[in-house]
């Protein structure tokens, strides 16, 4: 009895040392975990999900997410709602990665730069990633990051910025600069786009990809058809993204890993949502596809249904003017600017031509004002504008001038402020211009010394020409202001060009009232109205011609309301 006693004493200690030894090696709460960083600005909330069966003897691979705009705040939660978070919530009991929630606090800065790493929200993303690789046992030659619209931006820069901290990276709906090309070649990278995104248009993505395959990289790239900005949802919604993730390591033989990226880079996989193809390959499908007949419109609803802008839907759209703007809208030709000066008692004609100018649109503003009008503000960064020619003659005496720079918010944003009056014109959105305003500041510019000077006639000299017409641009900053200003007509061309209903085409179609099919239908706006809360924008639908006799005129159908 008490040999039994003892050996049953033994097995209860045995399986009470075991018990602790699995509590001790596991020793972490699991699931979605709050925490809290601390440093000198303050407490910042975020979130990091623990697999369930994390244990500390071993070492796990770590996902570092960086979220979209919209997601910005102090909360510490919001992160988690969108993008990465569903999808590990969905497979919480499989998920395998450590993964790292940091959250934005700046809600007025401009979105595109967010996550930047020299920011402080990109900073305080890489100390809060420290922070849970000391808390836990982190594989810190499997650490990825990904990241989606702001989060894709902020993760083409991380990676830029420091390539060999990451294993692999994933950015969905973002862009970058192509110049990072060089550092981001060696980098294993897999990149996510919706074709029809309009928030951050597929040929961000695309012109990443060709410029790193250009630098001797060989990343992949995956364009989904027939989806817009949410295609992050597709992105982590399957287990690809993540078989392909846990294969890459930092320091694995870089011939083994090109070998095998290219190898997956130049082949089409089928999934569920899509195929995955290589840049190379033109958006919209299979070369021989069948081309789509021309729209002729067959029927035509005039008032057929309203969009509501809200003040909170037009500060999205402003958000995310940085991202769809097209960049044609901020570069161009300007009219050729004439005057008659003095100089030492001479007159002179003066004439600058050639004039161009480019621009990077950090963030905006958009408000409705009175009589349906729109208040819009564009935070210019970088202002190039580059004087051609310029012309000097008068009193026997003349000079040609060559380029000449002129830099614009060197030092801070510049606020190009103006309001329009939408409206809708043949079926288009128009932007009347109102007023404008632009200032600048004199700490905030600069005028270049001049290319080149040729001169001819008695007392003209080179060093006096540059710097008469150096010191006549700084000290009068309103000629210069009213050429930026008459730029605005032509962006707002460019974005009337960009801008239209299609967006609303899908919801349309759900909506066509004839059960027996469903045909092909375009919405257009009918007419504009507004108020101080938002903007209202009644669309007309056209339905295409099925074939046969398709007639010269659409038939107009009126309902009796929108």
């Amino acid at each position: 009895m008490r040999t039994q006693w003892k050996l049953w004493s033994r097995a209860v200690c045995g399986a009470a040392l075991v018990l602790v030894a699995v509590s001790a090696a596991r020793g972490a709460e699991t699931g979605f975990v709050d925490r809290v960083y601390r440093d000198a600005a303050g407490a910042h909330k975020y979130v990091v999900f623990v697999p369930h069966a994390y244990r500390a003897d071993k070492e796990w691979p770590t996902i570092l997410f960086l979220h979209g705009a919209g997601e910005r705040g102090s909360d510490g939660q919001r992160q988690v709602q969108v993008g990465l978070g569903p999808a590990v919530r969905m497979h919480a009991l499989s998920f395998p990665f450590i993964t790292v929630f940091p959250q934005v606090e700046d809600l007025e800065g401009a979105v595109t730069r967010g996550w930047l790493p020299d920011g402080p929200d990109g900073k305080r993303a890489l100390a809060i990633l420290s922070d849970v690789e000391k808390s836990y046992r982190t594989d810190k030659n499997r650490t990825y990051l990904t990241g989606i619209s702001m989060g894709g931006f902020g993760t083409w820069a991380h990676a830029a910025a420091d390539p060999d901290r990451w294993a692999a990276i994933a950015p969905i709906c973002g862009g970058g600069e192509p110049s990072w090309a060089p550092k981001l070649a060696q980098l294993p990278i897999w990149c996510f786009h919706g074709a029809d995104d309009r928030a951050v248009p597929a040929q961000r993505s695309r012109e990443m990809i060709h410029a790193i395959t250009q630098a001797g990289g060989h990343p992949k790239y995956t364009e989904y058809p027939n989806t817009e900005h949410n295609s992050w949802d597709k992105a982590y919604g399957t287990d690809e993204l993540y078989t392909w993730l846990l294969k890459q390591q930092r320091g694995q033989d870089k011939a083994a890993a090109r070998a095998v990226h290219h190898f997956t880079a130049a082949t089409t996989q089928a999934t569920q949502y899509g195929p995955v193809r290589p840049y190379a390959q033109p958006p919209g499908g299979q070369a021989g596809a069948a081309q789509e007949p021309p729209f002729i419109p067959a029927v035509a609803v005039p008032d057929a249904l309203y969009v509501r802008l809200g003040r909170d839907m037009l500060a999205a759209l402003a958000d995310s003017l940085p991202f769809i703007a097209p960049r044609e809208a901020l570069s161009g030709r300007l009219p050729d600017m004439s005057q008659v000066t003095s100089e030492s008692g001479y007159t002179f004609n003066v004439t600058m031509s050639g004039i161009t100018y480019s621009a990077q649109l950090t963030r905006a503003l958009i408000e409705p004002v009175d009589n349906g009008q729109l208040s819009v503000a564009l935070y210019l960064r970088n202002v190039n504008v580059v004087l051609g020619q310029t012309y000097v003659s008068g009193s026997g005496r003349s000079a040609v001038v060559g380029p000449v720079r002129i830099v614009l918010g060197t030092r801070r944003d510049l606020p190009l402020e103006f309001v329009v009056q939408p409206m809708a014109n043949r079926g288009r959105l128009q932007f009347r211009l109102i007023s404008s305003r632009f200032r600048i500041p004199s700490d905030n510019w600069t005028v270049g010394w001049p290319a080149s000077v040729q001169v001819s006639g008695l007392g003209m000299t080179e060093g006096r020409v540059s710097s008469s017409l150096v010191s006549g641009i700084s000290g009068d900053p309103s000629r210069i202001e009213n050429q930026v200003r008459s730029a605005i007509p032509t962006m707002l061309g460019q974005l009337e060009q960009f801008l239209n209903m299609s967006q609303a085409t899908d919801a349309v179609a759900g909506l066509w009232p004839l059960p027996v099919y469903h045909p092909r239908v375009r919405s257009w706006p009918a007419a504009v109205s507004g108020d101080r809360d938002g903007l209202t924008i009644v669309l007309g639908i056209s339905a295409a011609a099925l074939g046969g006799d398709r007639p010269q005129r659409p038939e107009v159908v009126e309902l009796s309301g929108v």
